[in-house]
């Protein structure tokens, strides 16, 4: 292995000086949690619909199949595009299965047991199960996003001191789609994020064995969590077969076992390591999801008004600095860097082919994933900027904030959705109206107003009912 003969920042300068890390990380986590909880909204996406389900079948039937959760798992709301529970698969015999990955609602089944025992004392009740989901879907997502910013949080204070780590912290809380895609349903996002900012804080601060079990389990569980994030985890082993060399296979073993489960149940299930994507037809490198325009996808993930990456996160624009802040990075940060930084390249162009507009969506959802490594990259950008830079990051921080707060507190009151899937449209044909500033999502759900809070009135419903007027659980 390379030693490393440089430090980023004199220990004495990190943020903050004389915590330790568990308290800083804990602290983080908190704040996280909190805001991410303060719009008092559920959400339906019925890419989360199975996830939402799921750990109340393992608490209830310990089965991974959702018919014990018919027909809750079915409903369709009323005033969708679709009408058919597209995020399950059936199978003969009653067998239902989710048609996504079950990484992330195997991570959210502990945190559902409180709630799995009072449904159990109420004797799970269709009005019950609903609602108690709801709330347990936000709370669930909410956990999981405040980690992943804890461990940015962390990562961060590495490499970088002053007022730079809360900055970043914040930015990539609230300044990016963590705070929507991440914590506000129960999508692969936030768990994608917790499993690459995990392998990367293990890379940089744990070298040796701990390094290549965690980064080795981390991105085996990113692959069997979001399949497209195969080229992220494929990035981290490379990296480390650099580093360790034949020790590195440590990292690879790690890597199969962690996703070899995964792949033992997409094989029994669905007959295919593509899993549930292959009803879709995704499985299919010729199905008309991938028959975009590589260039043109690659202007829309970044810069079209309806999804565009630097559109809504514009703070990231301080990347295009890299080629001149190399001399600010280690050695050994620079392997990681070429290596990360071209699996994000990869998978960027993989999603460009794709109908990157990513179903019915508030800003950038495709690009999620890579964000812990993305804010990472910036860090010491930023720490050697100038000032005009530095006022350019904290304005357009301020921006993204801002922008993410609407999709947040209003999102899809205003209708954008219709711009990017106009009705009578076709399904799979990129609508003309995701590159009109005119239609912009920001202005459209702004104007559309606040969406209401109901989870108090979810909240409160369900609790009276659980418990009657006695307040005793029935």
């Amino acid at each position: 292995m390379a030693k490393r003969t440089e430090q980023a920042i004199p220990s004495e300068q990190r943020w903050p000086r004389g915590a330790s890390a568990g308290k800083t990380f804990l602290a983080v986590v908190a704040i996280a949690f909190v805001a991410y909880n303060a719009n008092l909204r559920s959400w339906f996406n019925g890419d989360a619909v199975g996830s939402r389900y799921l750990p109340f079948s393992i608490l209830r039937g310990a089965t991974l199949r959702l018919d014990p959760m018919w027909p809750e798992v079915g409903e369709v709301p009323p005033g969708r595009q679709f009408h058919d529970p597209y995020w399950l698969s059936f199978f003969p015999g009653g067998r239902i299965y989710s048609s996504y990955p079950i990484v992330a609602p195997l991570l959210a089944t502990p945190l559902d047991f409180p709630a799995a025992v009072l449904l159990s004392a109420a004797g799970w009740e269709p009005w019950h199960v609903r609602k108690v989901s709801l709330v347990m879907e936000k709370l669930s997502s909410t956990v999981l996003a405040a980690l992943s910013v804890g461990l940015v949080a962390l990562l961060l204070r590495r490499r970088v001191g002053g007022a730079l780590v809360p900055g970043l912290t914040a930015a990539y809380a609230f300044g990016t789609s963590t705070w929507l895609y991440g914590s506000q349903m129960l999508l692969q996002h936030a768990t994608a994020e917790i499993l690459l900012g995990g392998a990367l804080l293990a890379i940089l601060a744990a070298p040796g064995r701990r390094e290549l079990a965690v980064t080795g389990v981390c991105a085996g569980l990113l692959s069997a969590n979001r399949p497209p994030d195969v080229v992220l985890a494929l990035g981290l082993l490379a990296f480390e077969t650099w580093r360790h060399r034949c020790r590195a296979l440590c990292a690879w073993a790690a890597a199969a076992a962690a996703a070899a489960p995964f792949a033992v149940y997409d094989l029994a299930v669905f007959g295919t390591l593509y899993g549930g994507y292959a009803k879709f037809g995704l499985a299919d490198p010729n199905h008309p999801f991938y028959r975009h325009s590589i260039p043109v996808g690659v202007a829309g993930l970044l810069v079209s008004p309806a999804r565009g990456l630097f559109v809504f996160s514009p703070f990231l624009l301080l990347l295009a600095l890299l080629p001149w802040r190399m001399t600010s990075f280690s050695r050994t940060e620079k392997a990681l860097l070429a290596a990360v930084g071209s699996a994000c390249a990869v998978q960027i162009l993989f999603y460009a082919r794709t109908d990157w507009r990513a179903g019915e969506s508030y800003g950038n959802r495709f690009l999620t994933d890579m964000l812990p490594f993305l804010v990472w990259a910036l860090a010491p950008i930023l720490a050697g900027a100038g000032r005009s830079a530095r006022r350019f990051f904290w304005a357009a921080c301020a921006v993204a904030i801002g922008f993410q707060a609407v999709g947040v507190l209003c999102y899809p009151r205003g209708g954008s959705d219709r711009v990017a899937f106009p009705p009578g449209h076709e399904r799979l044909a990129i609508a003309p109206g995701v590159w009109s500033w005119k239609k912009f999502p920001v202005l459209m759900e702004a104007r559309g107003g606040l969406a209401p809070p109901d989870l108090p009135r979810i909240v409160s419903g369900s609790w009276r009912r659980l418990t009657g007027r006695s307040g005793r659980v029935r």
